[in-house]
């Protein structure tokens, strides 16, 4: 038997294989949601944690965040956050609203002072002639989740 001869030229490309199967789904997108709502100038910002908590911060106080994970009804696994602040009287109120993954809807509402006489503005949360601190300010939340 003689040498192996010389390499030939590439052939035409066959056709393309089926698809493979779907890979696993990846794991979920963290929770990050934020609303802003002011009192006179002060923002206060609701914020929904990778953890799916609700916090508030109110520049007004310290520390200036505040966990309301702790407050009866708050959903687990909250994913969505929507806040106003209404006056009832000479009160205000932030009414705070969170969605979770389930679709379950809860409602808070805290109230951010009491007026200053006079020189006008409010008492922070915590401080002497203000509500009481966080998250203590604060209603239990209320389910609101509307019927399917």
């Amino acid at each position: 038997m003689g040498p192996t001869g010389a390499t030939g030229a590439a052939g035409v490309p066959g056709a393309a294989g089926p698809e493979g199967p779907a890979g696993p789904a990846g794991p979920a997108a963290p929770a990050s949601a934020v609303s802003v709502s002011y009192l006179l100038s002060e923002p206060i910002t609701a914020s929904i944690r990778n953890d799916g908590t609700a916090h508030i911060r109110d520049p007004r106080t310290t520390p200036s965040w505040h966990s309301l994970s702790k407050i009866h009804g708050h959903p687990a696994d909250a994913m969505d956050v929507s806040t106003t602040i209404l006056q009832d009287g000479a009160l205000p109120y932030l009414h705070l609203t969170v969605q979770n993954s389930a679709g379950q809807v809860a409602r808070t509402k805290c109230l951010l002072g009491r007026p200053v006489p006079l020189t006008g503005g409010f008492y922070a949360p915590g401080t002497p002639l203000g509500p009481p601190a966080y998250p203590a300010n604060c209603d239990r939340f209320t389910d609101e989740t509307p019927a399917l």
